[in-house]
């Protein structure tokens, strides 16, 4: 029987997302990759139906979900990374130009029976978490926590903040002390090196949202003082996370209905926050209902989520030339996928047919290989001989007058030979594939199968 104690609770899934102010996101301070991946836990606990803040519960089983990591971390690892965040300050700026410096962890108790350990965040910075409702970023924990630098996951934070304006420009100084690197990589060529082309690499591998490298580099001299990260997704992260979705959880389960794909649900829950998805959703259905809505569904919302406009902005003239532009992409892209269609169809004619022509041609030859006597092979000695193509072929198809089976033309001989008696194979396919199923097909360069289908016969009437 299985012991349902050793069971370890899971408090994190695949869509959990840590909400926090931006000012938190800028804050100076410095700690390490594991401490920071705990506190990240601890955000994500946070409800937002949370007064105040409370002791969060970080289960050993999760830490090592999100570290992703092999190797056995036992409890009093785990609880000496927690102890090291109790001595972690922050420094950050406040709205009146001033700045606020503090503690993130008040204290931490170990509790052997939960196999985990409770985390107290500090009073002063509930103002960052709670009743949030601008100038705020989230992002997913799934990915925030897997870098095993400090510097990529903040990195990986800026990008998230600034996800809308799709670049982060910073003066390289500002972005040092952020990481509070001290007189750590002084020169230039080792931040780049060491902070970010590694958080580059990091998040490449890990994380949802990464930037282009090369990146903007702006000099005052020679010396470089400030960068500018174009904001990119990563595909290949969200692609082999396509069926990473939870499609129980209420927006995710309405955008699945209306039509959009579980990658592109990964993609814009990864580049827009989930209140401006929701508000453009309502509206998108909203409109629909009301009939304004003439082409694709799915392909008009995924237009209305990429852009940058709020919905309620847009002008009758701006929907009506979205809705225009969705028309032609969804005409197109129905073109596409009916000659796709159309193009496996007549793959499988072909194959059919080829099964016919095989045993046509096999059969043929069966009459006058075997004997050098037949009327056939006469006749087929008479055709190479007297066709032009016989000087192209070469002197190794006739011998002493004779044809030579063993000439590598032969084979290319006796194929035209069968066609100049029953029709080449273009003619045949098209007469057989029209008088057994009614298809009117013409040869076509265009696709790979070198034929199309005009119509069929029932079509024509």
């Amino acid at each position: 029987m299985i012991d349902m104690s050793q069971l370890a609770l899971s408090l994190i899934t695949d869509r959990t997302k840590v909400f926090q102010s931006n000012s938190l996101v800028n804050a100076r301070y410095r700690m390490t990759a594991a401490e920071h991946r705990i506190l990240l836990m601890t955000f994500s606990q946070i409800q937002k139906s949370d007064t105040h803040f409370k002791p969060y519960l970080i289960l050993l089983s999760d830490y090592k979900k999100l570290s992703r990591t092999k190797r056995n971390i036992s409890n009093n690892e785990l609880k000496k990374i927690a102890e090291g965040l109790l001595d972690k300050q922050y420094e950050k700026q406040t709205s009146d130009g001033g700045w606020i410096k503090g503690n993130f962890v008040s204290n931490v108790q170990y509790k052997p029976s939960k196999k985990g350990i409770y985390v107290q965040l500090d009073n002063k910075l509930e103002e960052d978490f709670l009743n949030l409702q601008e100038n705020y970023t989230s992002y997913f924990l799934k990915y925030a926590g897997l870098p095993e630098s400090i510097h990529s996951q903040r990195i990986y934070q800026l990008l998230n903040e600034n996800k809308w304006r799709k670049k982060v420009d910073m003066d390289v100084e500002d972005l040092r002390k952020m990481l509070s690197l001290g007189n750590k990589y002084p020169s230039y060529g080792d931040f780049k090196k060491y902070v970010l082309l590694q958080a580059k690499k990091d998040l490449d591998k890990d994380c949802d949202l990464t930037f282009k490298e090369p990146f903007i580099e702006k000099k005052n001299g020679r010396s470089v003082v400030a960068i500018e990260l174009e904001i990119e997704i990563n595909h290949a992260v969200i692609n082999k996370n396509d069926d990473e979705i939870e499609e129980n959880i209420p927006l995710v389960k309405e955008l699945i209905q209306c039509g959009l794909s579980s990658k592109r649900i990964n993609e814009i829950m990864a580049l827009k926050d989930e209140v401006e998805i929701r508000q453009k959703l309502d509206a998108v259905i909203f409109r629909h209902k009301q009939g304004q809505i003439k082409s694709n569904l799915g392909g008009y919302l995924w237009t209305v989520l990429n852009s940058d406009s709020p919905v309620a902005s847009m002008s009758e003239r701006e929907l009506k030339a979205e809705d225009k532009k969705q028309s032609k992409i969804d005409a197109y892209t129905a073109k596409k996928d009916a000659e796709k269609r159309e193009q496996i169809k007549v793959e499988a004619l072909k194959n059919d047919f080829n099964v016919l022509y095989d045993k046509d041609l096999l059969l043929f030859r069966s009459t006058f290989e075997n004997n050098l006597e037949s009327t056939h092979w006469k006749e087929f000695e008479n055709y190479v001989k007297e066709m032009p193509e016989c000087q192209f072929w070469g002197k190794s198809l006739l011998k002493d007058g004779v044809i030579n089976a063993e000439s590598e033309y032969y084979e290319l001989a006796i194929n035209s030979f069968y066609s100049s008696k029953f029709g080449n194979y273009s003619t045949r396919f098209m007469n057989w594939a029209f008088e057994m199923y009614g298809y009117y097909i013409t040869e076509c360069n265009r696709y790979s199968s070198g034929y199309k289908i005009e119509t069929k016969q029932g079509m024509l009437l």
